[in-house]
């Protein structure tokens, strides 16, 4: 609890979430608790003074990514046989961060992702989705489309923190 708001309220404050489902934080399900009186029930939990208040889709300049760039040796190492597999070679990893960082904030601003529910003790990290991105191949696999996701947290005022740069393919 960051008083006085609870983990859930703080990690979603001011963070822009696509108006769908499987996209944006789940309301609490008043359905099953039909004795909590209708002024105690709030978005995420009874009491919860959070409101939805709608913030403008972000423009895909102003969005930061971060921890990114620290995971590409770790990318090289674990994912090497998938990035050969897609034409790219060790000596491409900017390339790759690039096109990682471009398309990562582009499918966030198109709503291009669905909620990535951690296990229930990362939960206070923040909240966390699983972004579908269309990475283009290299040298002879120029000209085909990988459908891979990579998998962030999503933090207030535009910012988004890698935790997977490439997870899999496209489910």
């Amino acid at each position: 609890m960051i008083k006085p708001h609870c983990v859930t309220c703080t990690i979603v404050n001011k963070c822009w979430f696509k108006d769908e489902k499987d996209k944006k934080p789940d309301e609490f399900d008043y359905s099953k608790y039909p004795e909590i009186p209708l002024e105690k029930r709030g978005l995420y939990h009874p009491n919860c003074h959070d409101l939805k208040i709608p913030i403008s889709v972000p423009m895909s300049n102003k969005i930061e990514i971060f921890d990114l760039e620290r995971r590409m040796d770790y990318l090289f190492l674990d994912k090497k046989v998938w990035l050969n597999s897609m034409g790219y070679k060790e000596e491409d990893k900017k390339e790759v961060l690039e096109l990682l960082e471009k398309l990562s904030k582009v499918a966030y601003c198109q709503g291009n992702y669905k909620n990535n529910p951690p296990v229930e003790e990362k939960k206070k990290y923040g909240f966390r989705i699983r972004l579908n991105l269309h990475f283009p191949g290299k040298r002879e696999k120029l000209g085909r489309i990988y459908e891979i996701t990579s998998s962030y947290i999503v933090y207030p005022n535009g910012k988004l923190k890698n935790n997977t740069p490439i997870g899999g393919w496209k489910k």
